[in-house]
């Protein structure tokens, strides 16, 4: 990810955060980890501390491939670093 996506996305979801917690909203995001995973663990811990404001529910579903370890440990490792349990989905 480019400084400029990195910004540009960050930008877009730090603008708008607020209102998706008052809907249920689906997010397909791929990443490659470094930057796009720190971006995506801020917009995360985001996400539940403006629900916890709001006493929202919030929930974050994790899909992996069945033949995906390493996308599944990520999200077990996010799962851990933003202290919030995940559902995870495994697809073919």
């Amino acid at each position: 990810m480019t400084e400029s996506n990195y910004h540009t996305l960050y930008t877009v979801c730090a603008d708008n955060l607020k209102p998706l917690v008052d809907e249920q909203k689906t997010f397909l995001v791929g990443f490659s980890g470094g930057r796009d995973s720190h971006v995506l663990l801020d917009i995360m811990v985001r996400l539940k501390d403006i629900a916890a404001s709001k006493d929202k529910i919030l929930i974050f579903n994790w899909y992996f491939h069945e033949d995906d370890n390493d996308m599944f440990e990520a999200g077990q490792n996010f799962s851990k670093m933003i202290g919030f349990p995940f559902n995870f989905v495994m697809y073919k």
